[in-house]
């Protein structure tokens, strides 16, 4: 899937394991900011002394939102560049089928020889 053309050959050794990084990361990073705000609310709890920690949990809960915002976007993104990548494979295969059926795909040249040396040998 990722080898078709050009564009597939310059995305495959890095797409996938950056993806799959990223998205680990934020969900890591999500489950220790409710780890975080569930812990601050039980210290609130707790104390004898009126301390105000409201601000800092929705501080807390702000971030993870945009943690989460920032997944879907980029979860989106990653599949508009995989249809993108599928679209791109499609075509370079019809017009790869449509050059051969024609006779007019060039033909490779082959290591130690010109072009000029194949032109001869047909």
């Amino acid at each position: 899937m990722w080898n078709q053309g050009r564009q597939g050959a310059c995305l495959s050794p890095t797409v996938p394991p950056t993806r799959n990084c990223l998205r680990e990361s934020q969900v890591e990073l999500r489950e220790h900011i409710d780890n975080l705000a569930t812990e601050v609310c039980r210290i609130n709890e707790d104390q004898k002394v009126a301390l105000d920690l409201d601000p800092y949990v929705k501080k807390l809960l702000n971030a993870r939102r945009r943690v989460v915002l920032v997944n879907n976007i980029l979860q989106n993104a990653q599949e508009r560049l995989r249809r993108l990548n599928h679209n791109v494979a499609k075509e370079t295969a019809r017009r790869k089928a449509i050059l051969e059926a024609s006779g007019g795909y060039p033909q490779q040249v082959k290591r130690g020889e010109s072009l000029a040396g194949q032109a001869g040998a047909l």
